[in-house]
């Protein structure tokens, strides 16, 4: 017993103060350990998701470059890597498309491979900037680097490490980060009395892919050069670094128009689209909560930023991390201004999110460094404690973003058979492009891809219709599967209609079946479906099959007409048909008889080009005069003349224009004189942009009219807005 005062005090009651200063440190290195464990895991189970998604068929953006490549009759010349998309020139990215489609047959394989290494290699640049200029080691440095691997491979932004087409986003960041994690080596080799120049060599390499992959990117180099200047580094290199970004911005400028304007929209707007945006990074645990925390540590972030910037960047880890900081707001920002008018949901898009990411990782690495260096390491325990929470709340939800993961999945599959078979199914197609494409576009762009054997076309024609079942499979007995066919259903359209089918398959072992093929009474082969859609339901009421993918989902094209098809499973030896069942299926084929009207346009054959034409519809029908966000009701027992004018997006005339109902060209005159149009636009050359088209009869519902405007070399069309109408 010790005395202490006027109590006595055991001296079991009392912690050593020697254990105590041991036990902290080491939970913290424990910790550390684990969190990097952790972090393998996001990595890993980021990579399980990529190949549970993965598919050749191209997805949105790629649509357009692929028809920017028909459009130049099958080659890619310098100058239309140079032209802008949307609000970006994006060269570099074009570039690793090209390899893509000549090196790899376009499967994606190369670009999802490039775009899982483009990350791990931003990784290994945040750690050398750790390490080198933020001298940090042992549980500080694992810590940190466990927080980058999270951020970087954080399924928030599954869009850029799924889809080969949002290689521009890895691309624009990990360029910040090399060209700010230069700098800051550079800055360090002079400290040292060292001749660091290849470090500024570096920064400017970095800041170059960077401008090259979004326009984003330019942003890095008057900020490059500011902190280059307040470092107080040799006139010659900050010269030498503003005259290369001078360089590029001048050649960026010319042909350079803003595609995406925030007119219209309110600075609140805005506002909330951004902290929108920041905040949803934060789904795991709670999107208001990281609304909340974007409000609070965005103007902290830049507060301390410019702090750092006016002590003349004392700092160097705070210094480069706060400008990755500021350059993702600054981005950020751009993008909220130029995409809030599309609605609150695009700020949840996951492309956006690695800069939102990135943001996060700088800011709390620095939060880590300021705890550990504080002299009670509880701070720093008590982090990594709240960082564990964090990968346990995202451990939670894991399953259900493996589970969105298929149905991305199935998603696109559904989509590659329909193309593959040459039906137009729009409501599966759609899946995998945006407006301005239709079905037409993508089945032309499909036609291309089978020609060059590129993309779901790899393999040739893998089931090949039109010929005898037994030349391609030997028949097997029907014990050797199970399954059903469980829908059959018309798929109308004016152009490639056909039939759909679905159902379940498995092999008598409980597998999934390799696929389903149709074959009618004289055993040719008239339809077939890939297998392996999520069906969850079949085990549960068939005990035998195991798997949960034994779904598959198939096509008849209209061309290959019979009345009836038996369906036989194609078992995973690739080589053996199971009959499914004994009673055929029956084709109706008055079902796909087509009522709409009748295409008579000449971009039929012809691919849309992207851009907005200057368009206005002025009237229909009797001098109707014509809302665009207004619903018509016209009458649908006469024809109805529609007028207006259209000019290309660079306000010169076309060579045609077409009328569209329902994605139906129809044919209409132009050239009529419009000199007001003319004296609007400023351009004398577009005084007969007029045109004048005749609506058919259509039948009662909702329909949709628009127009397309052809180049002149009539290999593109523009399509314009489409307006809502309900004819009774």
């Amino acid at each position: 017993m010790k005395r202490i005062g006027a109590l006595k005090v055991s001296s079991r009651d009392q912690t050593h103060p020697s254990r105590r200063l041991i036990l902290v440190p080491f939970t913290s290195d424990l910790l550390s350990f684990l969190l990097v464990l952790g972090s393998v895991g996001v990595i890993v189970f980021a990579a399980f998701t990529v190949y549970l998604v993965y598919s050749p068929l191209p997805w949105v953006d790629q649509w357009a470059f692929l028809q920017e490549l028909i459009g130049n009759y099958g080659h890619y010349s310098a100058a239309m890597l140079w032209h802008q998309y949307n609000d970006h020139r994006i060269p570099l990215p074009k570039l690793f498309y090209l390899v893509d489609l000549y090196c790899f047959h376009g499967t994606n394989v190369f670009l999802l491979s490039f775009i899982f290494c483009l990350q791990l290699l931003h990784l290994g640049a945040l750690a050398v900037v750790f390490r080198r200029i933020g001298e940090f080691k042992g549980a500080l440095w694992r810590t940190s680097i466990a927080l980058a691997a999270t951020c970087l491979f954080a399924l928030r932004q599954a869009e850029n490490l799924w889809f080969g087409s949002d290689l521009p986003f890895p691309l624009v960041w990990l360029g910040a980060t090399v060209a700010f994690g230069g700098a800051g080596l550079y800055r360090l080799s002079l400290d040292r009395g060292i001749n660091g120049i290849r470090f500024v060599v570096l920064a400017c390499a970095g800041a170059f892919v960077a401008s090259l992959s979004l326009t984003n990117g330019l942003l890095l180099w008057p900020m490059l050069v500011m902190i280059l200047l307040i470092w107080r580094v040799p006139v010659r290199v900050v010269s030498a670094v503003a005259a290369l970004g001078g360089l590029l911005c001048v050649a960026w400028i010319p042909g350079y128009h803003r595609v995406s304007s925030p007119q219209g929209l309110d600075l609140l707007q805005i506002a909330h689209f951004f902290l929108l945006l920041y905040g949803s990074s934060w789904t795991c645990v709670s999107e208001n909560f990281g609304m909340i925390l974007a409000a609070l540590v965005i103007p902290f972030a830049i507060g301390s930023y410019l702090w750092v910037l006016w002590r003349r960047g004392a700092d160097r880890l705070a210094t480069v991390l706060l400008s990755i900081a500021a350059f993702s707001v600054a981005g950020s920002f751009l993008t909220a201004a130029g995409r809030a008018v599309l609605g609150l949901e695009y700020a949840r898009t996951d492309r956006y999110q690695t800069g939102a990411m990135l943001l996060w990782c700088s800011v709390f690495v620095l939060v880590l460094r300021k705890a550990s260096s504080l002299s009670n390491r509880t701070v720093l325990l008590a982090l990594q404690v709240a960082f564990v929470a964090v990968l346990l709340a995202a451990a939670k939800i894991s399953p259900f973003v493996a589970a969105g993961a298929r149905v991305e999945a199935d998603g696109r599959r559904a989509a590659a058979v329909a193309l593959q078979s040459g039906v137009k199914d729009w409501s599966v197609i759609s899946y995998v492009t945006t407006p301005p494409r239709n079905g037409d576009d993508l089945m032309a762009i499909c036609d291309f891809l089978r020609a060059h054997h590129w993309s779901i076309f790899g393999d040739g024609e893998r089931y090949p219709l039109g010929r005898k079942l037994t030349r391609y499979y030997r028949v097997v007995p029907a014990s050797e599967c199970r399954g059903y066919v469980e829908a059959v259903k018309p798929i109308r359209d004016y152009r490639l209609p056909g039939f759909a089918f679905s159902g379940w398959a498995s092999t008598d072992g409980g597998t999934s079946a390799a696929a389903v093929v149709l074959a009618d009474t004289s055993g040719r082969l008239i339809g077939f479906g890939e297998s392996g859609f999520r069906r969850t339901d079949v085990p549960y009421l068939v005990p035998a099959v195991k798997s949960m993918n034994t779904g598959y989902r198939g096509y008849v094209p209209a061309d290959l007409q019979a009345t009836e098809a038996m369906p036989f499973a194609i078992l995973q030896d690739g080589l053996s048909a199971c009959p499914l069942t004994t009673t055929p299926l029956h084709f109706d084929w008055q079902e796909l008889a087509y009522s709409g009207p009748k295409p008579t346009g000449a971009t039929l054959t012809m691919t849309v080009r992207r851009g907005t034409p200057l368009l206005k519809i002025e009237t229909i029908g009797n001098d109707l005069p014509v809302g665009r966000h207004e619903p018509l009701i016209l009458p649908g027992d006469r024809p109805l003349t529609v007028t207006g004018w259209i000019l290309s997006p660079d306000s010169q005339l076309g060579s045609g224009v077409d009328l569209v109902i329902d994605d139906v060209p129809i044919a209409a005159q132009y050239g009529f004189k419009r000199p007001d149009v003319a004296k609007a636009v400023r351009v004398p050359g577009a005084i007969s942009c007029g045109f004048r088209g005749i609506l058919p009869k259509l039948p009662s519902g909702d329909h949709k009219i628009g127009v397309r405007i052809i180049e002149r070399n009539q290999l593109r069309y523009f399509q314009g807005y489409s307006i809502k109408v309900t004819v009774r």
